[in-house]
């Protein structure tokens, strides 16, 4: 498959800047795949990517690298290509099985530790991106990158360092994304599920917040919980529709 638009990376001025190039790659080449451009099978040739992309071929191997350990690429075939990766609802349910434990966790913690001012603020912008797509007839994939943002927000106010090397899990699940991983007959028959979710969403963050503010860290660790659970389930009804007759979904 041809790969689409062009994009350029930007390069360290000074020369030593592999990881933050890699860096800049990885989050570019990313935001294609989640919303579609680079599909599943897609082989991202290197020399392709590095023309398009205008990025030096260390940085590129590197932000390769940090996708296939997100899930989002895979090595495939004998010649060890890179190719973005078919994720299937039951994949991202998994996911969200070890999100559960996480996220209860860095709610919990950030409850202990309060939240910065800088934390604070982060927590508003992207409650405010959400608010807004949804307003727009629910834009998927700005709510997703606003939720995804929210979520790294709450990792980073765990104060726990080994909490937030695990950020690249909420950067690759989203019910968005579930939505988009089924066929159209099922997307179909889940949209108005996905909007509902962007609702309760916005509500579960609004209670996660509420009780880290309180400095309740069993009930903040209990909200974020339940509220990574609700997308665990959806994830499963989803696959479960994948293997129900066809009546079942269309």
């Amino acid at each position: 498959m041809e790969l689409a638009e062009t994009g350029v990376v930007p390069q360290a001025s000074d020369g030593s800047g592999v990881a933050e190039s890699a860096a800049v790659a990885a989050d570019y080449l990313r935001r294609r795949i989640l919303d579609g451009e680079f599909r599943p099978g897609t082989v991202l040739v290197q020399s392709q990517l590095r023309q398009r992309m205008e990025v030096r071929s260390p940085a590129l191997r590197e932000a390769l690298r940090m996708l296939e350990q997100e899930g989002l690429v895979r090595i495939a075939g004998r010649d060890c290509r890179f190719e973005v990766a078919r994720l299937t609802p039951l994949d991202l349910a998994a996911t969200y099985e070890v999100r559960e434990v996480l996220d209860s966790l860095g709610a919990s913690l950030a409850a202990t530790a309060g939240l910065s001012a800088d934390v604070e603020e982060r927590f508003a912008v992207a409650t405010a991106a959400m608010a807004e797509a949804r307003a727009r007839s629910l834009d998927r994939d700005s709510f997703a990158g606003a939720h995804a943002a929210w979520h790294l927000a709450l990792f980073d106010a765990s104060g726990n360092m080994d909490l937030r090397r695990s950020s690249r899990l909420v950067r690759v699940v989203s019910h968005c994304l579930i939505w988009r991983s089924l066929p159209p007959a099922g997307r179909r028959l889940f949209d108005m599920t996905v909007s509902e979710m962007a609702d309760s969403a916005m509500e579960d963050h609004a209670r996660i917040l509420c009780a880290i503010r309180k400095r309740d860290a069993d009930g903040a660790g209990r909200a974020a919980w339940r509220h990574v659970r609700r997308s665990t389930n959806f994830a499963r009804v989803a696959s479960s529709s994948l293997t129900a007759p066809r009546e079942a979904v269309s």
